[in-house]
Order: C-alpha cells, then sequence, then structure tokens
C-alpha cells in the first residue's frame, strides 16, 4: 500500500544515495570484466647487464677464476650443464683466459667472438646482446672448438 505522505529530504537522499552505490558497483564489476578480458601489453626484458664491456668482464673474471658455472649463468643457457662440460672438457677444471677475436655492434644488438684458451685446451665463444630499455639481455651462444664456423657468423 501506498502512503499519500510526501517522503521526507533525508529519505530523498539516502535514496539517491543507493541509487550512487548501485551504479558504481555495477561500473567497477564491468571494469574488472574490461581488464580481465584486455591482454596485458609484453613486457621488455630487465637488462642483464648495463654494457656489453660489464659483460665481457664477467665472462673473463670467471673464466680467469675457474667458476665454470659462473661463466655459463653470464650466457643464460637453457641447459647450464652442456657449457659447464664443454669447458671441462677442454679446460679441466683449471682457469683460461678469454679474449675478444672480433666484435660488430648494430643500433640493437651486439655480436662478439670470444677465444677461450688456457695450455690444456681453446674453445671458441660466439655471443650475441641485445638492447633493451636500461642496457642488455643475451639472446644467443654458442659454443665450438672450430673458430672459422664462429667467425662466420659475424
Amino acid at each position: 500500500m501506498w502512503s499519500s505522505k510526501p517522503i521526507s529530504g533525508s529519505m530523498m537522499r539516502f535514496g539517491v544515495l543507493m541509487a550512487g552505490l548501485g551504479l558504481l558497483s555495477a561500473c567497477a564489476n564491468d571494469g574488472e570484466k574490461i581488464a580481465a578480458a584486455t591482454p596485458a601489453a609484453p613486457q621488455a626484458p630487465a637488462p642483464d647487464y648495463a654494457t656489453a664491456t660489464e659483460h665481457f668482464a664477467g665472462l673473463q673474471r670467471a673464466g680467469l677464476s675457474a667458476r665454470y658455472a659462473d661463466f655459463a649463468r653470464h650466457l643464460k643457457p637453457s641447459d647450464p650443464k652442456t657449457v659447464t662440460d664443454a669447458l671441462q672438457r677442454s679446460f679441466r677444471g683449471g682457469p683460461f683466459d678469454v679474449y675478444t677475436r672480433k666484435y660488430a655492434e648494430k643500433d640493437s644488438s651486439f655480436q662478439r667472438l670470444v677465444e677461450l684458451r688456457s695450455t690444456s685446451g681453446r674453445l671458441y665463444l660466439y655471443v650475441e646482446l641485445d638492447r633493451v630499455p636500461g642496457g642488455w639481455v643475451v639472446s644467443d651462444h654458442d659454443l665450438s672448438r672450430r673458430g672459422s664456423a664462429m667467425l662466420a657468423r659475424l
């Protein structure tokens, strides 16, 4: 049954407030649905190194101190054991020196051919770095006993 009494001002404000809250709630839920349906923009990878020189210095320190696992980490391999096994076969647990044979720098990438050598063996390393905001990331590497094959990659 309806009353013929007029609605008081406070009741009117309460009704408007409830209607407003209902609208806000509906908008918030639609916003969540839109956000969930919209794919996030791909993020650029975080830099591994500030400079290509910093990357090379890390390789050199790890080689000279015979820290094969650290050397492998600088290359970001999918299977670090393959790198450490190759180093072990060539250098038998001992230190090795790291020399740059050749490099090429482009706007967004840096390629380096590195000779790893000691009295017990020699390996060649090809490594490629890509520029990202704030520095460089390792994008590719390859180890081989054949320097000529590696040189062809540059």
